[in-house]
């Protein structure tokens, strides 16, 4: 607007030159640029009854002033510079009607002559395809900018330590932040697997406000954020999906509760062909269906229910989540709160329908790798136990035989046959303890739960393992007083015990200088959890390897079966915990065991 406004101040040799906007919705004119006026002026307002800039909207009609304080004058002029005499004001108008008005004024009465004005309409004309260019080049950059944000999360979800909550939340981040498709409030409902009839909803996620005030905080820390940080829309991006990671990874660890708005669409289970309305269309017609300010639809009482208040019948979407296969979910987004709220448009609706493919391909992804992994631990465990069924009639029949023999040689044995006949057996029961332990193995990890003292149980762990540590130390640290659990003490030292094994022979494989095992423990998640993490130095698991290397024949070590890390994980889950390897590659291993303390209850105990 500066620009265009310089430009006509130079070809008319104006002095004084202010541009006004028309704003349709208030019908008033609004000064978006001006050169001279004095410092109260510069933020002027005026309607169309006001002045000869008011007359010219009006009509739409050119005017050209010598002397303002003419007769014919005096009475219309909104005297604003006291100086000027003559005047020289066009409309800008474009397929919509009036656009705005370009005014020149000098303090010499006659200044401006009919060229002047020809000059001034031509470049009326001229300034508003310049206007709608720029405008054009805004709605293009407003429809790539999300798609190449898109981008950047889509590479952020491809990590494969991500579960299906930490996608989706990164997802939602960019559909909320600014640098995204900027809208306030996102809620995102799954299809429900089990469900027989496949018309169960359930709600999953969601992120932004439940409430203006809270809307009010979240808006003036942004603001706080953006102020003290580099505010590229990159920048921004990359920080606000690192904030949602990182908020994902407490909410998991316990160490944070969800938004109000996420706690309340969790709570959401219904009928999709009940409900009907928008929610029903996008999943039958397989796209995005708007719903107008003020418009009837059966959704809105739910988001009453989720907000726990009247909501206005402002505008909202409902987008599919459509990928290879069926509908899995629907997408529900608003601009509620926002300091300027507006409508949800079409270029809107090309945005939000990427987002949610996105989302829905993350889903069937995530599902098809997960499906994979049970499938080959399915197929493993089958083959594993036919190769031990088979292995166990094996041993049967070549102790039956030795037993045979022995017995029919009777007295004629000697000494020396018969130690050998004692290593023999000695042998099969080796095998048949073993094959007993393979078993167990394919089958989930049934533990014998008594209360223990974490000290206790730490201090076992140090004893057990001492005489093969050598040289490295082992750093267990626990606070006191000592916490509680209910565990199976056997399953939990053999866990520790794997861990230590593992964390020697990398060491001893990298030649570490300075080798060390720290065992530290604290409590998480309000004092209900258990955290355990064992740390040592060296090579670590390597980025591709993290989230595999607790399947069956996963191995970092060439050469070896790959049932250790196995093993641990049947052994925490069967005590309802967890266990991550968060390291750095190439400087730590770092294993991170969650289990409840004793104020957790357990099923049937």
């Amino acid at each position: 607007m500066d620009l265009i406004l310089q430009e006509a101040i130079d070809i008319t040799g104006a002095k004084v030159g202010s541009f006004f906007r028309y704003d349709r919705s208030q019908e008033t004119l609004n000064l978006v640029a001006q050169h001279g006026f004095p410092e109260e002026g510069q933020f002027y307002r005026q309607d169309l009854s006001q002045g000869i800039v008011g007359q010219v909207a009006r009509t739409r009609m050119p005017v050209l002033i010598e002397d303002v304080t003419a007769p014919e004058w005096r009475e219309i002029y909104y005297r604003v510079i006291p100086e000027t005499r003559a005047k020289l004001a066009v409309p800008l108008q474009d397929e919509n009607g009036l656009w705005g008005v370009l005014n020149m004024e000098h303090p010499e009465p006659g200044a401006f002559g009919k060229d002047d004005l020809g000059l001034l309409e031509t470049f009326a004309i001229q300034a508003m395809i310049a206007v709608h260019s720029v405008n054009l080049y805004k709605q293009l950059e407003r429809q790539i900018q999300p798609l190449r944000f898109l981008s950047v999360i889509y590479s952020r979800i491809q990590d494969p330590r991500h579960d299906i909550d930490t996608i989706l939340r990164l997802l939602l981040t960019g559909i909320t932040a600014g640098t995204g498709l900027g809208f306030s409030r996102a809620l995102l409902f799954l299809n429900d697997e089990n469900d027989e009839e496949g018309d169960r909803i359930y709600g999953k996620l969601a992120i932004g406000p439940k409430t203006k005030q809270e809307a009010g905080e979240t808006w003036e820390d942004l603001k706080i954020q953006e102020n003290q940080l580099p505010n590229s829309p990159e920048a921004n991006l990359h920080r606000y999906l690192e904030q949602a990671k990182q908020f994902q990874a407490d909410l998991r660890a316990g160490k944070a509760n969800d938004y109000p708005l996420s706690q309340a669409t969790k709570r959401q289970r219904f009928s999709v062909q009940e409900l009907g309305g928008a929610f029903h269309r996008c999943l039958v017609e397989r796209k995005a269906i708007i719903v107008g300010d003020s418009a009837p639809d059966p959704f809105r009482t739910t988001l009453r229910e989720i907000t726990d208040s009247k909501e206005e019948e402002r505008a909202f979407a409902c987008v599919p989540l459509v990928g290879h296969a069926k509908a899995g979910g629907v997408l529900v987004v608003d601009y509620r709160f926002l300091m300027k709220e507006r409508t949800i448009d079409e270029r809107d609706r090309t945005g939000l329908e990427t987002y949610a493919g996105v989302a829905a391909i993350a889903i069937e992804n995530l599902n098809l790798r997960n499906r994979f992994v049970q499938e080959r631990e399915t197929a493993w465990r089958d083959f594993a136990r036919q190769a031990a069924h088979s292995i166990g009639n094996r041993i049967a029949q070549a102790e039956g035989s030795a037993f045979v023999l022995q017995s029919s040689l009777g007295d004629a044995v000697g000494d020396e046959h018969k130690i050998l006949f004692d290593r023999h057996q000695e042998a099969f029961e080796t095998s048949k303890a073993l094959l007993t332990r393979w078993r167990n193995l394919l089958k989930p990890a049934e533990p014998d739960l008594r209360r223990l003292a974490l000290g206790d149980l730490l201090a076992r762990v140090e004893q057990e393992n001492r005489d093969r540590l050598g040289g490295v130390r082992l750093i267990i640290d626990y606070p006191e007083p000592s916490m509680a659990l209910m565990g199976d003490e056997l399953l939990l030292t053999d866990v520790f015990a794997e861990l230590i094994k593992n964390a020697l022979e990398s060491m001893e494989s990298a030649q570490v200088t300075d080798p060390y095992i720290a065992i530290r423990a604290y409590q998480e998640g309000g004092g209900n959890w258990l955290r355990i993490e064992v740390i040592n130095p060296g090579p670590g698991i390597p980025e591709q390897q993290k989230r595999s290397i607790f399947e069956p024949f996963s191995t970092t070590k060439g050469g070896q079966r790959g049932l250790g890390l196995e093993t641990i994980k049947q052994s925490i889950e069967a005590h309802r915990g967890t266990i991550e390897e968060t390291g750095t590659p190439g400087e730590t291993a770092h294993f991170v065991i969650r289990l409840p303390l004793l104020n957790i209850e357990f099923p049937n105990n």
